[in-house]
């Protein structure tokens, strides 16, 4: 773990919240994104969805979030769904979550491979009275790719033609933009990380660098301090640029 761990009971917290804005009946559910790939079998490091994470506080492929408040089967009411780990894969892709490491991490008691997500997922569907779905709603999203979310609900849309879907992310849109105080914290932890590197990397500028070391300069400096690295892609300009 490179960085400070956050206590899940802000995961469990946003998940109240959450779930305290769906009407009666209504289940919400929460896809991961895509692992992109590059070339091969290679692939571009993951980005996690920000909604998820915001959920559940993971941020490893394949993960899954129900939330039922009111299901018939109480299992149903709050689940989470991770990849399957073993020990090849450990050895080719790095250490994974098992269930208990991720009832830990994120705070759900309820935690199954995500193997059985569709068969779950499709039960739940039935017993649901309307179902929530987040698509990417960003006045500048080009959507020139579908997105693992966007993809989910055509399939679901397709599969379950007599249900009644619901914008998901206007409501959690509106709950991020609160934050609590643990996340007040971590933002304050990032900006003191931004401004240690930014004042060390100063004192490392001379005449006759190059952009590109004054970039990792910033980012050992950045991930020297506990950051998982850039929040987006710096930029860095002299001489003729």
């Amino acid at each position: 773990m490179r960085y400070k761990e956050i206590s899940n009971s802000l995961w469990a917290d946003n998940r109240k919240r959450l779930a305290d804005k769906l009407p009666k009946g209504a289940m919400a559910v929460i896809f991961p994104n895509d692992t992109m790939p590059d070339s091969a079998d290679a692939s571009h490091g993951y980005r996690a969805n920000p909604n998820l994470y915001w959920l559940t506080g993971i941020q490893q492929e394949e993960t899954y979030l129900i939330l039922f408040p009111d299901a018939p089967n109480p299992a149903w009411r709050e689940m989470l769904f991770v990849q399957e780990t073993s020990e090849e894969m450990t050895i080719w892709y790095g250490h994974k979550l098992d269930k208990a490491q991720a009832a830990t991490r994120s705070g759900v008691k309820n935690v199954e491979w995500s193997g059985k997500f569709d068969g779950i997922l499709r039960n739940a569907i039935n017993a649901a009275g309307q179902v929530f779905l987040a698509t990417n709603e960003h006045d500048r999203a080009e959507g020139r790719v579908e997105l693992a979310e966007m993809r989910w609900a055509k399939k679901l849309r397709q599969e379950h033609p007599a249900q009644n879907f619901g914008r998901l992310s206007p409501i959690i849109d509106a709950l991020r933009v609160m934050k609590s105080q643990p996340e007040i914290e971590a933002m304050q932890q990032a900006c003191d990380i931004t401004k240690a590197g930014f004042e060390a990397l100063l004192k490392k500028v001379k005449p006759g660098m190059m952009e590109y070391e004054l970039e990792a300069e910033l980012s050992h400096q950045f991930i020297r301090k506990g950051s998982r690295g850039f929040a987006y892609d710096p930029i860095i300009a002299g001489g003729a640029d």
